[in-house]
């Protein structure tokens, strides 16, 4: 059987006849086929069967629970006479389940050629037709290919539903209704896009060219004809075309031949790159590929500044100087840079690298060179902006967006350009804080707690100590009216040894030898304490200290207003000499004398609770110790007086006479152990009144300092 229907004999072939046996041929039905009236023949018997049995032919028709599925059968599609043409895979199923469905097929098929064949042709006919169907409203749709319709992202290579749809649906109505569907597959079906990168080398000059391609395919048939099986075979192809076109168009040229013409052409109607690039599309066209992009590039660093080169500030790069006292401003900045065309005089300082420029060799040249050159430029441009008296240090970091940010992108865009030949495209440009701008926040929100003795004196030269604790807390820098400029500038003159170039890291001792996160840390904790001594000299030096006591411990409403007015004047003097606002929490006040008596008396009074019950304890003690020798002295005579009668008695109710007489001469004594509660003291009203005494002195002492807290 010819290779193309051979699959189909696992539905339908030609038997010798109509003998079935389900054990050898399998489950089916056998169908007889009268060739010469092209009919099925459903009744049988002697006399016809002698006549016609010649014109009989029989098929046998496997029958299936589940529709059968045959695999692999190759199909051809060709467009007329052109050289179009497609070859597919077909899959298809078809169910068939009961004899008057078999009789159906073969029916059918017959009409076809012979049942065997007969399917085979059916789907060839209809797969015609759609497909020539198809390729004509791709005709009609000027920007359509007939291979889009073959790789579609829901389906797998190769494979379209509307072909599928299309054949299946006509199949159905040939087939009257039987249970049948179809898929096509192109065969061997290529990828349809090929991207890659390739490097070449030219030994002969050390140059290296890097190639990027991105290909579609768009003609299968040439793709047929070249003979390539796989996207390997294409990528390989490829790259012996760029292999080609690269010794062809770039081995030979000057280093400054390539400078001048490789992106523009200026000596020549091409440019070098243009040249190699249609190289490259021919050698695609010929496998049936469309060129989407191809770009190429020696490596040659001036002509990757053709194409633009990034180049990046960063924490490496230093910082600009803002203010009087060594505050700096990092600029985080990143660009792309991009030599113009046709302008090569403006920049090729850039590449110079001796005395005589006129022999430059460019394969010496390497791109951190120039990006290195390049950043020297704008890093004059933005030394110039930022040093300008305009922008001191605190607009630096509030109004950056502002004000500065437009001028530095207008400043670096516009000389870059003019002097240089250079174009600039800044991706970001944006101010990182400064170590003083960190400084600030590493002291701001942290609640540092003050205490300190004040001691107020009578007259009479008899006076007490009052203690006084609250906490302050650094709010930020103190915003004037003019901009917050003073404030700044007084805030970045102290120096606790946090700037990495501060002189204090190399007098202080304890800052000696650490590194920079060390003495970060430390200044900082050094810089607090600093503030709190402040504080407390300023609380201590004021006059609102020097009134009576009474005011501050004793009257509730002067208290008041004297610590807002204590506080006030603090806060003043903070922001004046260090530029920083801050939160100075309201002042809790102690006598030192009223305590410490109340704890001395607190003291005495448990001493004395304390001796009353060990001596009570030692008394109890005493006459447990009597009261048990007494005991024990009894318990001797009774234990010998009875010892003694049983030495004298003889008789045995003299004995129990005796005993009832002994009892009841003894009947007071108690003989039973004592427990452990016993021997203890038992309580007694006076310790009670000493317990009770104590707690109401406390009690007292409690009400006092409440009472001092609201005045």
């Amino acid at each position: 059987m010819h290779e193309s229907i051979s699959n189909l004999s696992n539905l339908i072939r030609k038997v010798d006849t109509n003998f079935h046996n389900p054990r050898v041929h399998g489950e089916g039905f056998v169908v007889t086929w009268n060739k010469k009236t092209n009919q099925i023949v459903t009744k049988q018997g002697l006399l016809s069967d002698l006549f016609n049995k010649k014109h009989y032919e029989y098929f046998f028709v496997k029958s299936h629970t589940k529709p059968i599925v045959i695999s692999k059968i190759p199909f051809e599609w060709h467009e007329g006479a052109s050289e179009i043409a497609l070859e597919f895979y077909a899959t298809f199923q078809l169910k068939i389940t009961d004899q008057t469905e078999a009789h159906k097929l073969v029916e059918i098929l017959s009409m076809s050629g012979t049942p065997e064949k007969g399917l085979f042709n059916l789907i060839d006919k209809h797969l015609h037709h759609c497909m020539s169907k198809m390729y004509k409203k791709c005709l009609d749709s000027q920007n359509s290919n007939l291979l889009d319709e073959f790789y579609q992202q829901e389906l797998q290579r190769g494979e379209s539903s509307e072909l599928n749809t299309s054949v299946c649906e006509q199949m159905q109505q040939e087939l009257k209704g039987m249970d049948f569907n179809i898929g096509f597959t192109l065969r061997n079906a290529p990828e349809r896009y090929a991207e890659f990168k390739y490097s070449t080398k030219i030994k002969e000059t050390g140059l290296e060219v890097t190639s990027e391609c991105q290909m579609t395919l768009n003609n299968y048939q040439a793709y047929r004809k070249s003979e390539i099986s796989d996207i390997e075979g294409v990528v390989a192809h490829m790259k012996a075309g760029i292999e080609r076109a690269i010794r062809q168009h770039i081995l030979g040229k000057s280093e400054m031949d390539l400078l001048s013409n490789f992106k523009t052409a200026t000596s020549q109607d091409v440019s070098i790159s243009d040249q190699v690039k249609n190289s490259v599309k021919q050698q695609a066209t010929a496998i049936g590929y469309e060129l989407n992009s191809f770009h190429t590039l020696p490596n040659i660093a001036p002509l990757r500044l053709l194409n633009g080169l990034m180049l990046t500030f960063d924490k490496e790069d230093g910082a600009f100087k803002t203010g009087m006292f060594g505050s700096r401003v990092r600029l985080n900045i990143r660009m792309e840079v991009k030599a113009k065309e046709g302008e090569f005089e403006k920049y090729r300082h850039l590449f110079a690298s001796s005395e005589n420029d006129n022999q430059i060799d460019l394969l010496a040249i390497t791109q951190a060179q120039i990006l290195d050159r390049i950043k020297v430029l704008v890093h004059d441009i933005c030394k110039e902006v930022m040093l300008n008296d305009k922008f001191n240090h605190y607009k630096a970091l509030s109004q950056f967006e502002e004000l500065i940010r437009p001028q530095l992108e207008d400043e670096i865009g516009k000389r870059l350009s003019e002097q240089h030949g250079l174009v600039v495209s800044i991706k970001s440009l944006m101010a990182v804080e400064s170590e003083d701008a960190m400084r600030l926040e590493e002291l701001r929100g942290k609640k540092i707690p003050i205490q300190f003795k004040h001691f107020f004196g009578g007259q009479d030269g008899i006076g007490a100590e009052y203690s006084f604790s609250g906490a302050f807390e650094v709010l930020g820098l103190v915003v004037s009216d003019a901009g917050g400029e003073h404030s700044w500038e007084t805030f970045e003159k102290w120096d606790f040894g946090y700037r990495i170039d501060s002189p204090e890291r190399h007098t202080n001792t304890a800052l000696k030898g650490n590194d920079d996160r060390v003495c970060k840390k430390l200044a900082i904790e050094n810089e607090l304490d600093d503030i709190k001594q402040e504080v407390i000299r300023l609380f201590k030096a004021s006059t609102l200290l020097i009134p009576s006591i009474t005011l501050w411990v004793n009257k509730r409403e002067y208290n008041a207003k004297l610590q807002d007015e204590l506080l006030s004047e603090v806060s003043a003097l903070l922001r004046r000499s260090r530029g920083m606002d801050l939160l100075i929490e309201r002042l809790e006040i102690k006598d030192e004398s009223l305590i410490q008596a109340q704890l001395d008396s607190r003291d005495r009074k448990l001493k004395s609770i304390a001796d009353v019950d060990s001596m009570r304890l030692e008394q109890r003690l005493v006459d447990l110790k009597q009261s048990k020798d007494e005991k024990q002295k009894l318990a001797d005579e009774v234990t010998e007086r009875r010892l003694s009668f049983l030495r004298d008695s003889d008789d045995f109710e003299d004995l129990l006479d005796e005993k009832e007489r002994i009892e009841n001469d003894y009947r007071h004594l108690n003989t039973k152990e004592s427990t452990i509660e016993e021997l203890l003291p038992a309580p007694n009203s006076h310790a009670s009144s000493d317990i009770e005494e104590l707690a109401d002195v406390l009690t007292k002492s409690n009400n006092q300092w409440e009472t001092n807290d609201e005045k």
